[in-house]
Parts: structure tokens; sequence; C-alpha cells
């Protein structure tokens, strides 16, 4: 059984003011956005905005296109195949960009990367998969997640008003 992270897990305290104050400028572990979604044919496009944005706002150029792409395809194929609201989450930390889209199709997980009934195979998946470090579909209580890690060369640190 897994237990949620405490706040003290999640939060770094400071035992004082002046230590706060020093360690306001410090990048935390990791920073995370999400987005909630309706599976309406315009949500691939609302992905590409909040993708786009995001790595603007994490200064992550290199790895932009990338993460656009990605947060698109995966969005789509939850609108297309699971037909249910998702919620887009893109996660920044020392392993690089996690963007996990996580749908409420309760019927099964996906096939990753299989044929089509007329013999075509969906090119989407196959892209992500090649430009994604690692990637991959975890059941979650009522649904899947769908996930792909892209490699970050350099990670900015981080103003507090970048951080989320």
């Amino acid at each position: 059984m897994t237990t949620a992270p405490s706040e003290t897990d999640t939060v770094p305290l400071a035992a004082d003011g002046a230590t706060a104050r020093g360690a306001a400028g410090n990048r935390p572990r990791a920073v995370v956005r999400h987005l909630d979604l309706d599976g309406d044919p315009s949500a691939p496009r609302r992905a590409r905005l909040f993708a786009s944005s995001t790595c603007q706002d994490w200064q992550l150029d290199e790895a932009c296109d990338d993460a656009v792409l990605v947060a698109s395809e995966l969005v789509g194929n939850a609108a297309a195949h699971a037909r249910t609201a998702c919620r887009l989450t893109m996660r920044l930390d020392a392993h690089g960009l996690t963007i996990a889209v996580r749908d409420f199709d309760h019927l099964g997980l996906l096939n990753a990367l299989a044929c089509t009934s007329i013999g075509r195979s969906d090119h989407g998946l196959f892209l992500v998969a090649s430009i994604s470090r690692a990637w991959g579909v975890s059941p979650t209580e009522n649904g899947k997640s769908v996930w792909a890690l892209l490699p970050v060369t350099t990670v900015p640190v981080m103003t507090a008003e970048a951080r989320c």
C-alpha cells in the first residue's frame, strides 16, 4: 500500500526566516503543471498551447518542439480512443521532462504500438517512442496513464515566479 507524500516531502520547510529567504532562489527538486481537458476535438490544440507555454516558462527551448508533439499525440490518442476527459501533466526533474496523459477509460490498457484492423500502424506512438528516452502505460484506479520521458540537457535555475 502506498501512502500520499506528506507536506514536508513535497514542500521544503525552513527553520527560520533567514534560511527560507536564502532557499527561495533555489530550484525545487521537481516542478509540475497539469491541465484538465475534455475529450473534445480541441483538446490536442489546447495541449500544444499548454506544452509550449510551460516549456517557455521553464526555459526548455531545446525540448519544446518534442514536448509539444508528445503532448498533442498523447492527448489526441486519449480523445480519439478513450473518449473521456483527461489530465495532461508535465513534470521537470533531474531525470528529464515527463509528459503524461491520464484518461478514465477503465476497459483496459493500451496495446502499445499495435496495428489497426486495416493493417496500418498508428504512427504517432512510434514517433513518441523514437523521441523519448522512455515511455509506457501505467494502469490507474479507473483508467490509464500514458507517459513519455524526454531528455533535457540543461536544467535551468527556476525563478520563484516560474515555479508551480
